[in-house]
């Protein structure tokens, strides 16, 4: 992360103390960093740990300006002294090229003239603690939101995938969120086992009307199959059925004989197709030919 032109590494994070502890990018590859940028915070964003102070790193000095040999040399373009030192508390450059100062253990004091035992403190890093607050972080993340920091007014603000700007903690009506956190009821052991029920429950209600659709086409088939050999019933004669039978004396037949069928022609102006046509056309009665059910 980049803080005040620093860049940092994040080392630890501890959500519910709101704790980072981040190191330097350029301590972490040795004392002679490329820009020389103090390690500040702003005071609305993060404020101090207990159990730290501030050490400031001089570059550029003097041989013996500050009465004693020099911890480490570094080279710096345009400067002529190498030599660098190493205080307690922030302070200025005073007659060297230039300081930076950055937090560290109150435990490191004791070791401020070993500067491989100082350079481990600053691989290991330092904490602080970030201001956020909680309530509208939490409601940012249940509209699956990124919670974050507004500079401008100074205040915790909500950032949403496909804009550019934060805004308050409620989810845009203009967008849907693509996925929700994970919440505690969900998370549990009970809701993954109901959820998995459910699941079973939808599967097997599938794959039992597929496989009874799939019996019912096999029966239609074959009863389609079987219908062209069976003899179609006649009219019966009866004299308890004179009004019957003298209707059909009266009234051509609806319906056609197997031989009719058999031989192709033409019913109340609609063609009567043979068997042997329908079943050359459908595939013998193949159920993907089918186009729907009648009466």
């Amino acid at each position: 992360m980049n803080i005040n032109e620093v860049r940092y590494r994040v080392l630890d994070i501890k959500q519910d103390p709101e704790i980072l502890r981040i190191a330097r990018e350029d301590s972490l590859v040795g004392l002679c960093p490329p820009q020389f940028v103090n390690s500040t915070f702003d005071p609305m964003m993060f404020e101090s740990v207990t159990g730290y102070m501030n050490f400031t790193f001089v570059y550029g000095c003097l041989p013996f300006d500050l009465d004693g040999p020099a911890l480490f040399t570094c080279r710096i373009n345009g400067v002529n002294y190498q030599s660098g030192f190493v205080l307690p508390k922030a302070s200025g450059p005073g007659a060297c090229y230039s300081s930076v100062f950055f937090p560290a253990p109150v435990i490191a004091l004791p070791s401020i003239l070993d500067v491989p035992a100082l350079k481990q403190y600053l691989k290991k890093g330092f904490e602080i603690r970030w201001k956020v607050d909680s309530t509208a972080c939490r409601e940012c993340l249940r509209s699956a939101g990124a919670c974050g920091y507004d500079s401008t007014s100074n205040e915790t603000t909500c950032y949403w995938p496909n804009q550019s700007r934060g805004s308050n903690t409620y989810a845009p009506t203009s967008s849907t969120p693509t996925a929700a956190p994970v919440s505690e009821e969900t998370s549990n052991p009970d809701s993954l086992k109901i959820g998995l029920s459910i699941a079973g429950t939808v599967v097997g209600v599938f794959l039992g009307c597929w496989i009874i659709t799939i019996i019912q086409l096999k029966r239609r088939k074959a009863a389609l199959l079987k219908s062209k050999d069976l003899p179609i019933a006649a009219t019966p004669s009866s004299k308890g059925l004179a009004t019957s039978t003298n209707l059909s004396q009266t009234t051509p037949s609806l319906t056609p004989s197997k031989s009719d069928i058999d031989k192709g022609s033409t019913y109340f102006g609609v063609r009567v197709f043979s068997y042997n046509e329908l079943e050359e056309a459908t595939n013998c009665f193949d159920s993907s030919k089918e186009l729907g059910d009648g009466g």
